[in-house]
């Protein structure tokens, strides 16, 4: 994000809010993403 923005959103009277790059508890989808990442593609495949 520029400082133009910055700026702008100042002026406009907008609060801008600075998250961390990795947060999971702001995230609901992380906790779906954490048990659907562990699941097995369902193929029609056998590995007999």
């Amino acid at each position: 994000m520029g400082q133009s923005s910055i700026d702008y959103a100042f002026l406009t009277g907008i609060d801008l809010l600075f998250l961390p790059a990795y947060s999971p508890t702001l995230n609901p989808f992380e906790g779906v993403w954490k048990i659907t990442k562990n699941m097995q593609p369902i193929t029609g495949f056998s590995s007999c």
